[in-house]
């Protein structure tokens, strides 16, 4: 057997050794930290009198600088960005100096006409992203079927809107058979067949395409205004001055003419009926154009780059303009669409929690109804103490009698009147009776209170049955615009052979579903404000506004909420806090006082009932009557002449009256232990009702984190699915699944915040008492009862 031995280094040596490792690395970077960062110009050539072009630039320059700064030195000079005429002459010499121009590392076209000079060029010696392709079908643009040009040192940014998907969407939202599309002259001169194509295109669903052109002469273009059209699209128009749009939009919607930007949003704002595109495409537009330039720095190729990009798009409707036209948009287009100008088509109140609540108290019929109950108690009471209370009545009579039957005492014709006093000195029925209806009218009052506390109940749910309605109207809305997008990305893979029909009908399939879903859910938002406005006894049409409330709003919480709501995630405390609510319960709900009034009630009833024969009703009456006049026979006489008087004292017992006493007796014990065992059952059901509002507000209280936990991942394996799905690496059935998942999610977390202060309310409910309606003074007192429990029940729990 041999053995090998390795001589091992002296720790000495290895310091040494590593010394002059780190020391000459250090040495290698240095030349490289040191070195400035490559210097980089860009050319740009883009068309004159572009809206918004100098903004896009900078914008550019943003994006550029934000992605490569760090690695690279890239501007863009000023002389480098180049200018043309719209014409062919011009696009091919700008080009060539820019080419030419050995400091450039790459170009940058911009403009429609100038992108489809360029784009067809047979040769590029310099990378080349060419930004403006309207329809690279319509202008015979070439893609490879992994959707890039194929052209050496040539790339697309082409966003994923074509023409001819725009007229479909106007066409879903105002039916026409004729239409009039706006574009410039040097657009028709580029595609000169345009017209011809689109009605291929489009041609079996039945429309008249009819092309106006704008030359720079706007009151041209508006005299040969078509007189028989009955929608009208704009292109880009991005050659035409701002104030000559705003004459166009202006004399287009005069003529009530339904319209529809192919620039999306920004031409809305200015009075275009309708439009998708949304201003912030250009963001995107101008990252991917960066993310081009980062490619070409790093060696890749332009013709591989990948030219589709994702736009986001928003159907955007001004209703301000559709009311001026007389136009009303359908509610499958208003469900999906977002509305700008819409205050009048929306205007109302604005609603908060608690003015809902003040309203519902001031309101609410059943509460007016308990009142009307107060006060009918009240008087009750009123007409039991007049009993007790002296009585005096006056009365008068004239009398004839025959003259055979007159006489001295009885005179023929007689006028008289009398006085009576009456005075209960004790009565047992009618001191029952006030103690009684003092009773009963403690228990009216708790009677309105319990449903003071039911109202408050009712309109805080009302209230975020609303907000939870609108949130899931607002989620679906953006899960229609995901499927739209994802529409749009299947269609135009579809278009350039990257995958077949069946992810595009599919898509639809989707789209028509999710419609109808958020044609539902704004359905639901509507019903649900007419539950409130019938609640609050406001017209059901009645139209308002609704703040919403997120867990930052202590609104619904008491002083020291948090530290309440802290007990319910410790076992122990939690076990402390439910008994606590629970005492808090039996001693405020107006349910248990209304029955221990009653109880109360009934005790002085059975008692007086058992006193009934022993104890007399005693009183006091006395009278007084003066003869005012005496004729006929008889008459004349002293008797007639002078008042008569009488007082008396008495006192009654019922001694015997058929077995009704001991009748009355025997109900009112019997009303009595009915009434006692109605509270004992009432006392085990408040406790369990607390128990499970408790158990459910610690639930709730999870689902807040849980929920958003669960949320922020199907979101993250959404956008991971997306992208794999957009690179055609994973299936449409994975994409849906991910999908809806993260919409799921989505619409949990957003109702988990809903549902918390629901559960929240139903825990006040059930212990006799709101934050939200009760005093600084009231929510004091309440924390401090709520610390000395729970502080003397920790005590108990320690000695023990």
């Amino acid at each position: 057997m041999t053995y090998q031995h390795n001589k091992t280094p002296s720790t000495k040596k290895c310091g040494q050794l590593i010394t002059y490792l780190i020391v000459g690395f250090v040495f290698a970077l240095a030349p490289l930290t040191g070195r400035a960062a490559e210097k980089i110009q860009l050319g740009v050539l883009l068309e004159t009198h572009q809206n918004g072009t100098d903004q896009f630039i900078d914008l550019l320059k943003q994006e550029i600088d934000v992605l490569v700064g760090s690695k690279y030195d890239v501007s863009i000079p000023e002389k480098m960005i180049r200018a043309t005429s719209g014409i062919r002459q011009s696009t091919l010499k700008e080009y060539q100096r820019l080419a030419a121009n050995k400091n450039l590392r790459a170009i940058i076209v911009i403009g429609a006409i100038n992108a489809d000079q360029v784009a067809k060029f047979s040769k590029f010696s310099k990378p080349t992203i060419v930004l403006g392709i309207v329809d690279h079908e319509l202008q015979n643009i070439s893609l490879t079927e992994a959707g890039a040009s194929g052209v050496h040192n040539l790339t697309y940014v082409l966003p994923v809107l074509d023409l001819v998907t725009e007229i479909q969407t106007f066409r879903e939202i105002h039916s026409f058979d004729r239409l009039t599309i706006i574009v410039n002259e040097q657009l028709t001169a580029l595609i000169p067949e345009i017209n011809q194509k689109l009605k291929q295109r489009i041609g079996t669903q039945g429309i008249t395409i009819q092309g106006l052109t704008y030359n720079g002469d706007i009151d041209q273009l508006v005299a040969k205004f078509p007189v028989d059209t009955e929608a009208v699209l704009y292109s880009g128009l991005l050659r035409m001055p701002i104030t000559e749009k705003q004459k166009l939009i202006n004399h287009v919607n005069q003529l009530a003419l339904p319209s529809y930007s192919f620039r999306g949003i920004p031409d809305v704002k200015i009075g275009v009926l309708a439009g998708s595109a949304a201003e912030t495409n250009s963001l995107r537009i101008a990252r991917r154009i960066a993310l081009n330039i980062e490619s070409t720095l790093m060696g890749k190729n332009p013709s591989k780059l990948p030219t589709p990009i994702n736009i986001e798009k928003r159907l955007t409707i001004n209703m301000e303009t559709a009311r001026s036209i007389g136009f009303s948009p359908s509610w499958s287009t208003l469900a999906r669409a977002d509305l700008i100008n819409k205050d009048n088509f929306t205007n109302g109140r604005v609603l908060d929690l608690s003015s809902v609540i003040t309203e519902a108290l001031a309101n609410n019929i059943q509460l007016g109804i308990g009142a009307q109950n107060v006060r009918v108690a009240e008087e009750e009471i009123n007409k039991a103490k007049s009993d007790l209370f002296p009585s005096l009545a006056l009365s008068t009579s004239a009398t004839k009698i025959d003259e055979n039957h007159a006489s001295a005492f009885s005179p023929e014709e007689t006028t008289s009147a009398s006085l009576s006093l009456n005075q209960i000195i004790y009565s047992e029925s009618s001191s029952t009776n006030l103690a009684v209806q003092k009773h009963n009218l403690a228990s009216a009052q708790s009677a309105e209170q319990e449903i003071a506390l039911n109202t408050t109940l009712q309109a805080g749910i009302a209230y975020l049955d609303i907000l939870r309605a609108k949130t899931t109207e607002h989620i679906q809305k953006n899960h229609l615009e995901l499927i739209r997008r994802n529409h749009e990305v299947a269609e135009f893979r579809r278009r350039v052979g990257y995958s077949g029909a069946a992810d595009v009908y599919r898509w639809e399939s989707e789209q028509a579903t999710a419609t109808s879903n958020l044609v539902a859910a704004q359905t639901n938002v509507q019903v649900v404000k007419m539950q409130l406005n019938e609640f609050l006894s406001r017209p059901l049409d009645e139209v308002f506004i609704v703040n919403d409330i997120g867990l930052k709003d202590q609104v619904l919480e008491r002083n020291g909420g948090d530290e309440i709501l802290a007990s319910v995630d410790r076992p122990q405390s939690f076990q402390r806090f439910m008994h606590f609510v629970t005492d808090e319960a039996h001693s405020n709900l107006p349910e248990l006082e209304k029955l221990q009034e009653s109880i109360a009630a009934q005790q002085r009833i059975v008692s007086a009932s058992k006193r009934k024969r022993y104890v007399p009703t005693v009183g006091i009456q006395s009278s007084a009557t003066q003869f005012f006049s005496a004729s006929g026979v008889g008459s004349g006489t002293s008797a007639t002449d002078d008042p008569s008087w009488s007082i008396g004292l008495s006192a009654s017992w019922p001694l015997y009256q058929g077995g009704r006493i001991n009748a009355e007796t025997r109900q009112a014990f019997s009303e009595q232990t009915k009434l006692q065992d109605q509270l004992r059952d009432m006392m085990r059901k408040v406790e369990l009702n607390v128990r499970s509002r408790v158990f459910d507000l610690r639930v709730k209280t999870a689902n807040l984190r849980l929920t958003k936990k669960a949320a922020v991942a199907a979101k993250s394996n959404y956008q991971l699915v997306r992208d794999a799905y957009s690179q055609g690496t994973t299936s449409i059935v994975s994409m849906l699944d991910a999908q809806n998942a993260s919409l799921n999610a989505e619409q949990s977390e957003a109702n988990s915040v809903y549902e918390y202060y629901i559960s929240l309310l139903n825990v006040e409910r059930a212990m006799g008492s709101f934050a939200i309606t009760s005093s600084p003074d009231e929510q004091a007192a309440f924390l401090q009862r709520f610390h000395q429990y729970m502080d003397s029940a920790a005590g108990r729990r320690s000695n023990k």
